[in-house]
């Protein structure tokens, strides 16, 4: 659904992105028609790369989450670790979500407050986001793929071919590992986020 929703917001700003350029009234307008055009086309051009650019990561993440969930749902021994993590990130998206609330709440709300928004980065998003992405999915469900998982390898193995284990293996602790990087990115978005700075100032 997250992943739909954002091809959805790409399209939309392909569309809607870029605003028109300005038109002088009387014989100027017709004589740069042509301009227009050629203008329509440069600011749908960059449009599709400033939406391409902003989205590129959230649709990479959520990629990446989609094939690790039917990855493990694909094994049941699997299932408990798909399960953690799928808590793990909707833990985590909700205190984001709050957040967000807060920071796009209008000026006069009380969740639009700056030391609301403060509490909210500091003591809720932050803690809950290195909890939930830096504790619940390293430690707990890599730490089981990695250390717990060498006897549905080898019913892998005996189910399949030989070697399909460990390709599997591999695959999914390496997607793991990927998501890890990509979270990094994300925390020091977080950390510095453009939005809540201005509030605070």
């Amino acid at each position: 659904q997250s992943l739909c929703f954002h091809f959805l917001s790409m399209i939309v700003l392909v569309i809607y992105g870029g605003g028109s350029p300005n038109l002088n009234n009387g014989g100027s307008e017709s004589s740069n028609n042509n301009n227009n055009n050629n203008n329509d086309g440069g600011v749908l051009i960059l449009s599709a790369r400033s939406s391409f650019k902003s989205y590129l990561r959230p649709v990479v993440e959520h990629s990446l989450y989609l094939v690790l969930t039917i990855t493990t749902f694909l094994f049941s021994a699997l299932r408990r670790l798909g399960s953690i993590s799928i808590f793990a990130l909707e833990l985590s998206s909700l205190a984001l979500q709050f957040l967000q609330m807060c920071v796009n709440a209008p000026e006069s709300s009380f969740l639009r407050k700056p030391r609301v928004v403060q509490a909210v980065h500091h003591y809720i998003a932050i803690p809950v986001f290195v909890y939930c992405r830096f504790f619940i999915i390293p430690f707990v469900v890599q730490y089981s793929a990695i250390f717990e998982s060498t006897v549905w390898l080898r019913q892998i193995d005996h189910a399949f071919l030989p070697g399909c284990g460990l390709l599997i293996y591999c695959f999914f602790n390496g997607t793991l590992l990927l998501t890890l990087v990509l979270n990094f990115v994300y925390l020091r978005r977080l950390i510095f986020h453009p939005h809540v700075q201005d509030i605070l100032k």
